[in-house]
């Protein structure tokens, strides 16, 4: 027997809930949450003095466990001003240690690599302008994670192909995890998360900074006179590239 229009739209309308409800069951809310957190144990004893206190926890909203948790650096470093305190990469060297990071429950990368649970540094990378990663992000900055048992110390690795083999080790297959990186702003606040850009969900993080002199022994120099200069990063934690 046919459906008259009502019984059409009746039935539409039951798929059409259905949808959404199989949607958001797939997708838990999210939440951040900031609270003073012992490093995890497995974090080596250099990096504790250039590392926050205070981990920055991704929440499943749910059950408020943690999904991802963040120690960042307590003062990123710069090579110079940044021309943009809302995207300050072009001034970050490669190799810059921008936190530490926890992963509860293994995740994908940016590659849609698996990225194990564990403890893992997150230092700084510009993508290699080649054929194999052009055009697979719209910006071509990137955290890449290394397995903190594999870290010695909280430098600047400033030789590419040693920071391409600390991110590579254990990996499997053997390449760096990533997080790609863009600029934030745009009317988000830290500690936002930005959820549905190109596909891909975002925290947002505010970052102290100063300029670092060339000669490594140099005394740091605060980006101004306060000390108070602010950077911000966003972070893609969901969502990958386009392969």
């Amino acid at each position: 027997m046919l459906l008259g229009v009502l019984g059409w739209r009746r039935l539409f309308g039951g798929v059409l809930l259905a949808v959404v409800l199989l949607h958001t069951s797939a997708e838990p809310a999210l939440e951040v949450d900031v609270e003073k957190t012992p490093l995890p144990d497995a974090v080596p004893e250099a990096f504790e003095s250039v590392l926050s206190r205070h981990a920055t926890m991704v929440l499943d909203a749910e059950s408020e466990e943690p999904l991802i948790s963040f120690w960042m650096v307590e003062r990123l470093r710069l090579a110079g001003p940044p021309t943009d305190v809302n995207a300050p990469y072009g001034q970050i060297s490669d190799g810059t240690l921008l936190g530490i990071v926890r992963i509860h429950e293994e995740r994908r990368d940016f590659r849609n690599d698996s990225l194990p649970a564990g403890v893992y540094s997150l230092r700084f990378a510009e993508q290699p302008y080649d054929r194999d990663h052009m055009g697979i992000a719209l910006y071509p900055y990137f955290a890449l994670f290394a397995d903190i048992r594999n870290e010695e110390c909280p430098d600047v690795i400033t030789e590419p192909e040693d920071l391409f083999t600390l991110a590579s080790k254990d990996m499997d297959p053997p390449h760096p995890r990533s997080w790609n990186l863009k600029p934030s702003g745009r009317g988000f606040e830290p500690l936002d998360i930005e959820e549905d850009w190109e596909d891909h969900t975002l925290l947002h993080l505010r970052l102290r900074a100063f300029i670092s002199g060339d000669d490594e022994e140099e005394e740091e120099t605060p980006v101004d006179e306060d000390d108070e200069m602010d950077v911000r990063i966003a972070v893609v934690f969901e969502g990958v590239g386009y392969f």
